[in-house]
């Protein structure tokens, strides 16, 4: 009996480690901890004020943001473009992202598209963008 005690202390122990230490983990909590602070940024804002100067469909960032949500469970308005999602990128198999952008979009992301990519919705959206016509950006 105690040995399952020791046991099951001792996994407690490494799993709180894991969960301390691992740098994915941590950046998730610190991104989640600045979501609840950040003001909502409605679709029609994201695309005045992030990607006007962009000749890209506008439906794009705002659909790629709403399946970025879905699969982070994160507000969807409180995503914005520029946001290091790489910590998500990590911790998930992206595969069910992924396919849903392909079909979504009628398109074909490769692996050396999704390894290349930056996991931000403005790249992901360039991407899927160029996947579907010619785009452009001007900073």
């Amino acid at each position: 009996m105690w040995a399952c005690v020791g046991f099951a202390v001792l996994a407690g122990l490494v799993w709180l480690l894991v969960w301390r230490l691992d740098p994915n983990l941590r950046r998730g909590r610190e991104y989640e901890a600045e979501l609840a602070t950040r003001e909502p940024v409605s679709d029609e804002e994201l695309v005045s004020r992030y990607f006007a100067t962009c000749a890209l469909d506008s439906e794009v960032p705002v659909r790629v943001r709403r399946v970025f949500a879905k699969h982070m469970a994160y507000p969807t308005q409180k995503l914005l473009p520029d946001d290091d999602l790489e910590f998500f990128w990590a911790e998930l198999d992206m595969v069910e992202l992924v396919e849903e952008l392909e079909s979504g979009f009628g398109i074909v992301i490769t692996q050396a598209d999704t390894e290349r990519t930056p996991c931000t919705i403005r790249a992901v959206s360039l991407l899927v963008a160029s996947k579907r016509s010619t785009t452009s950006c001007r900073d």
